[in-house]
């Protein structure tokens, strides 16, 4: 993945956690999984870095 987004000239001017390359993992995933919530999507679609802590247990609906 890293490569193509090389070769398409995309270069990500911040690291942040939805980078190009996760961003190309999650839109097919938000086509794929239509019906479920972002959080549930990014969950299945984006790994967590070895050194993050897990994620809380509300999700992203219960927020204010």
């Amino acid at each position: 993945m890293p490569a193509s987004l090389a070769t398409a000239g995309h270069a990500d001017r911040r690291r942040r956690v939805l980078t190009g390359e996760a961003t190309v993992h999650v839109v097919p995933g938000l086509c794929l999984f239509s019906g479920e919530g972002y959080d549930t999507v990014l969950g299945r679609t984006v790994p967590l870095p070895a050194d993050s802590a897990p994620p809380p247990a509300a999700s992203l609906a219960d927020l204010p």
